[in-house]
């Protein structure tokens, strides 16, 4: 079972899961594309916005982002490019939520790593 350290992350990662797939409150999947960095409604952050306006047509590009439903708040942002995470960003800057968002991110390492241990 993931524990991150914080309870409000562990009931949401308990009630929405990690995949790697899939919208709900807690997580945004979106697949993106060259011409759509300059999209006004992803409001990329600025190194993301850079990664993807130098993505190739071949490259697979995603873009995960990570919420905090009951306050309204970003927690973290995933740029995945091939199958690795290429950027990210933390948008809490307590301790406790940085050392949560690092083990979110192993967590999608692991998924990547092995995808047909994850699958749904």
């Amino acid at each position: 079972m993931f524990q991150s350290g914080l309870n409000v992350i562990d009931k949401l990662v308990a009630k929405y899961g990690l995949s790697l797939n899939g919208n709900n409150p807690f997580k945004a999947v979106t697949k993106l594309s060259k011409e759509q960095a300059d999209s006004a409604s992803l409001n990329l952050p600025y190194c993301m916005y850079n990664k993807v306006k130098s993505l190739t047509p071949h490259d697979d590009a995603t873009l995960i982002r990570f919420f905090l439903p009951d306050r309204h708040a970003r927690l973290a942002a995933f740029l995945i490019v091939n199958g690795h995470i290429v950027e990210q960003v933390y948008y809490q800057r307590d301790k406790k939520y940085v050392t949560a968002c690092k083990k979110i991110q192993r967590e999608l390492d692991l998924q990547l790593a092995s995808p047909a241990l994850f699958a749904a």
